[in-house]
């Protein structure tokens, strides 16, 4: 199976950030974006973080947005704060 583009937009503390990943599926490429995602870029997120990021990434499966297709979706809390994760295929 090829490796398929997904482009995330993460919103946490008032800040988007966005990339891009190259996986087999959503999961793998959820996966993949906690795993690579700059800790240093974004605004009052700490390397703990991350490994909470990657944790709770792990094993998950995002939710595909009704209506939609090849958009999905994920959530995080992240000591106080929320990160809202939409990707696209």
């Amino acid at each position: 199976m090829a490796l398929k583009l997904y482009t995330f937009f993460a919103e946490y503390r008032g800040g988007t950030y966005v990339s891009q990943i190259r996986a087999r599926s959503p999961a793998i490429a959820l996966q993949e974006w906690a795993r690579k995602l700059d800790h240093n870029i974004v605004s009052g997120f700490t390397s703990k973080m991350k490994r909470e990021l990657i944790k709770d990434a792990a094993g998950e499966n995002p939710v595909l947005l009704d209506g939609m297709r090849n958009v999905w979706c994920k959530s995080f809390n992240l000591g106080r704060h929320l990160m809202l994760v939409h990707f696209t295929e």
